[in-house]
């Protein structure tokens, strides 16, 4: 059992799961629900979240994740998606403007925007 301090004051008891059940946080010790949250966090940041934005989007997807391992820069990012880079005006990358030569890295997010007509 782990002693949970409360907000108002006192404290709950938790039953707690061992290190093993979380492989990548075995090293906590302890309290079953921080090493949840610990675990769920680390896989987010492993993955890079990409984001397509008007005509771009059509026959693909809105938004979507994929593992930082499989891409190294935003051009990286078009060739997975076959995205050709002809199609691409605008790329930010944690709303910084970015180019398709920009690294990135686990827990970042990628914006595409397209060429845009008119007159």
């Amino acid at each position: 059992m782990v002693r949970v301090p409360s907000s108002h004051g006192g404290s709950r008891e938790f039953e707690s799961l061992p290190a093993h059940h979380f492989p990548s946080q075995a090293s906590i010790p302890g309290n079953c629900f921080q090493a949840k949250h610990i675990f769920q966090r680390d896989k987010v940041m492993e993955e890079i979240e990409v984001r397509l934005f008007a005509t771009l989007q059509e026959g693909r997807f809105k938004k979507t994740k994929i593992r930082a391992d499989e891409v190294r820069t935003v051009g990286d990012i078009l060739d997975h998606f076959k995205i050709d880079p002809e199609e691409v005006a605008i790329v930010f990358v944690n709303r910084k403007h970015a180019s398709l030569d920009t690294e990135i890295r686990a827990g970042d997010t990628v914006s595409l925007f397209p060429k845009v007509g008119g007159g």
